[in-house]
């Protein structure tokens, strides 16, 4: 979860849902806030899929 909570500080449009402790989604966002991508914690390579995701549609904090 701390690794979670670094990302969604560090980019402004990443956020955490569902999250009722162990089990959370991490969602990325467009700017005017549709949902560009979504995945469990606990999928396999979620991960790897999310920074490619960050690569092509995060936003950074300035």
């Amino acid at each position: 979860y701390g690794q979670a909570v670094a990302v969604i500080t560090a980019y402004r449009n990443v956020f955490i849902q569902d999250d009722p402790g162990m089990h959370f989604r991490r969602v990325i966002r467009n700017a005017e806030g549709q949902r560009r991508w979504r995945c469990r914690n606990s999928e396999p390579d979620a991960g790897k899929v999310l920074n490619t995701r960050l690569a092509s549609d995060g936003l950074l904090r300035q």
